[in-house]
């Protein structure tokens, strides 16, 4: 169960049916007691509520884009805009998604004790698209009203049309409000009917009569004799456009990528003054300038891609380099104190500390100093006023914090043979 505020229902703003889904499944998490949103964790096939044996499509892709959308999407809503999402991690071919609501929306979902709705989130994921979601949230919020009354620019600019789109109400009611009446009788939610009146010759209000929940009808059992073949898989995918046919799709798969078909139908479903939608999906299809386009849209898609591989090639690489160097300086150290070992002697320690001591100003010999002044064999060897003045020099120069230390890897392997030439003389 979800309880959202009457004044988000109320908003004016237009959301698809997959940027609902994301406030819906933030909103399912939420509990009563909660003070602050929390960081949510989703499976992707869990939060497009994939079933078993269907179809997958475009559709992870899809929710990750919405949401990489949705954190910089603001919604209006009352006379201020208000941030949706303030963290999103959704990384690709990990699986799962992590969301959070940002902090200005918990006025609309924590702490609801009155002017709220409660709505169940499998009745929204039966509508075809966040237009029909958004018409069942205005009706469900005055379900004990019986009669919701509409102003006809009001609710155009609330389901956050221009003034421009649907000028004559003939056409808003055939493409937007009959199909969201439609949807909710279909799947049982409740029982509506419009009502104009008019005002001289002009629409003064749309009246919508709610008569409550419709009662689920069980459906016929069909014979196995005359059972139908199983509708393509397509069908199922939530989100699939209202107007698009499943067995058409189907049909279009045989001459056409899949993927080019679906970067036909998000064009078509961004477009808002297209009145045959399927009809310029169909014309899209064939134009060359249009294909020109898809490629050029999979050659970008391509490039960032490259580009998050480079970077993610450059930091592994960055991180062995660093390994690498590790590695090498404790190697060298090691055959340092080996050969002190085999040649203990206090000339031997005196040479090799003023050949430091001249040369201190190169980063491996004061990894080469510090590191031996550590070994307490070679401590005790060291003459104590060289000793002394020589980490006096260093907290001088570097700080206590011994930031030094971090400053010796990156030049480990260049400044190497260095010491290789000295211990060869």
């Amino acid at each position: 169960m979800i309880v959202l505020s009457n004044d988000f229902i109320n908003g004016t703003y237009r959301l698809s049916k997959m940027q609902f889904m994301i406030i819906f499944r933030l909103a399912e998490r939420i509990r009563q007691e909660d003070t602050d949103f929390r960081t949510e964790s989703f499976t992707l096939s869990e939060f497009v509520g994939l079933k078993k044996g269907q179809a997958i499509g475009n559709l992870y892709e899809d929710c990750r884009e919405a949401c990489k959308f949705m954190k910089g999407l603001r919604l209006r809503i009352g006379k201020r805009t208000y941030q949706v999402l303030e963290f999103v991690e959704c990384p690709k071919y990990k699986g799962y998604i992590r969301l959070r609501f940002a902090k200005a929306l918990q006025p609309f979902f924590l702490g609801l004790k009155q002017n709220f709705t409660p709505v169940d989130f499998e009745d929204v994921q039966k509508m075809g698209s966040g237009v029909r979601i958004r018409i069942y949230l205005f009706l469900r919020q005055h379900l004990t009203l019986k009669n919701r009354h509409f102003d006809f620019k009001k609710i155009k600019a609330m389901l956050g049309y221009l003034p421009k789109a649907y000028p004559r109400f003939k056409d808003f009611d055939r493409r937007v409000l009959q199909p969201a009446y439609s949807d909710i009788k279909k799947f049982g939610l409740l029982d509506v009917e419009q009502e104009i009146r008019f005002l001289g010759r002009q629409i003064d209000k749309l009246v919508v009569k709610i008569k409550g929940a419709v009662k689920k009808v069980k459906k016929a059992v069909v014979p196995p004799t005359s059972a139908k073949p199983p509708m393509p898989a397509c069908n199922t995918i939530p989100g699939l456009p209202p107007w698009m046919n499943a067995r058409t799709l189907e049909k279009l798969r045989q001459e056409y990528p899949e993927d080019y078909l679906m970067y036909a139908v998000q064009v078509v479903e961004q477009k808002d003054n297209v009145e045959n939608p399927m009809g310029y999906f169909r014309s899209l299809l064939p134009r060359e300038d249009f294909q020109k386009e898809f490629k050029a849209h999979v050659s970008e898609l391509a490039k960032k891609q490259h580009a998050i591989d480079l970077q993610k090639a450059a930091a592994k690489e960055a991180e062995w380099e660093s390994h690498v160097y590790q590695l090498f300086s404790e190697r060298n150290n090691a055959c340092r104190q080996q050969f002190f070992e085999q040649h203990h002697n206090r000339q031997t320690v005196e040479v090799y500390l003023r050949h430091l001591q001249k040369g201190r100003n190169l980063p491996h010999n004061r990894r080469y100093y510090q590191e031996w002044m550590k070994c307490q064999l070679m401590f005790d060897a060291l003459p104590e006023q060289s000793k002394i003045a020589y980490k006096g020099w260093l907290v001088k120069t570097y700080g206590e914090r011994g930031d030094y230390d971090q400053k010796f890897f990156a030049t480990e392997m260049k400044n190497s043979a260095y010491y290789q030439l000295f211990m060869e003389r």
